[in-house]
């Protein structure tokens, strides 16, 4: 048994690493999305059962780590990154780090640290899936470039890159979304039950519910214990102080109805102006640069994304790779 693991964790790590061994060995390299999303949906029972053992056992988290993987040079990689490790419960961020004077290569100065922190089980998969999606963009990308014969350094290829990378991070995102909605049908359904059977209900743990409490938890591993508690109480205190305004300025707005409307008015186009400063400020810092026509090929290249039967024992293939 690998050393910090229990067997359980090793037996989800093992389950995981099939997954994306079967999907290495498919023609069809997209498989890579499908292996992520499949690897999240058993880490996530994995998690919740294992926190539900954990609160009958009056246990507050599992063991924690600080990971440090050098990376995140290009923006795709950092937003992968990020997603993935949003997505399996871990905290996520880019780090730079001075390069010592007899360390450098190639001059390079300073060098990116992707950080991470959670449970050792989800920081080990996060990192597993980020490597494992980078690496099947690299791939389509350079047989894409390979057969237009254009340079796989190229900013055509980049853009593909991150048009691959932008399908794959929503198909991550529509599988969590798929699995929440599931959760809230089956919870509303558990209630409606209860209810006629004049039972009430312990509030029950929940994907919403476990990733608040592994944020918490995660944060206190950050920046020490009593973080989160010391971060509620600020966020009480915020939101007693705005509830005391609101209800000062609508005793205000009643009593000066016109200077109200205009306040108003001022203030909602104000809000517009930033707003609209704001889009196109994002937008350029996100898209500036982008070729559309090899982004939209990177996003159509990641597209048909099908179970694969000796994965998931499917007859039929199933699309799950995003909405167009």
């Amino acid at each position: 048994m690998t050393e910090g693991f229990t067997p359980d964790q090793e037996k989800v790590l093992e389950q995981i690493q099939k997954l994306l061994n079967l999907a290495a060995k498919n023609p069809n390299e997209h498989e890579a999305a499908l292996a992520a999303s499949k690897a999240q949906e058993l880490l996530t029972k994995h998690n919740l059962d294992t926190a539900a053992l954990e609160r009958s056992q009056g246990a507050v988290s599992g063991k924690r780590q600080q990971e440090e993987v050098e990376g995140g040079f290009y923006r795709y990689h950092r937003e992968v990154w990020s997603n993935v490790a949003r997505l399996n419960f871990c905290l996520h961020w880019v780090q730079r780090k001075h390069v010592p004077r007899e360390e450098r290569v190639r001059n390079v100065r300073v060098k990116r640290i992707h950080r991470l922190v959670g449970r050792t089980v989800n920081v080990r998969t996060t990192i597993n899936l980020a490597r494992y999606l980078l690496a099947a963009i690299e791939r389509v990308t350079r047989e894409t470039c390979e057969q237009k014969k254009i340079g796989h350094l190229s900013g055509w290829a980049m853009s593909f890159r991150e048009g691959c990378a932008y399908r794959l991070i929503n198909a991550l995102r529509d599988r969590r979304t798929e699995m929440l909605d599931e959760e809230d049908r089956k919870r509303r359904e558990a209630e409606d039950r209860a209810a006629r059977a004049g039972i009430s209900l312990e509030t029950s743990l929940t994907i919403t519910s476990f990733s608040r409490s592994e944020e918490e938890a995660n944060l206190d591993e950050r920046f020490g214990e009593g973080y989160s508690a010391r971060q509620r109480e600020r966020e009480a205190a915020y939101a007693k102080k705005q509830a005391e305004n609101e209800a000062a300025y609508t005793r205000w707005a009643a009593a000066n109805p016109e200077k109200a409307r205009k306040k108003e008015a001022e203030a909602k186009a104000k809000e517009e102006r930033q707003m609209e400063r704001w889009r196109r400020s994002a937008s350029d810092q996100r898209y500036g640069h982008v070729n559309n026509q090899a982004f939209w090929a990177g996003h159509e290249a990641a597209k048909d994304i099908s179970l694969d039967p000796q994965m998931g024992g499917a007859k039929q293939a199933k699309r799950i790779g995003g909405k167009s």
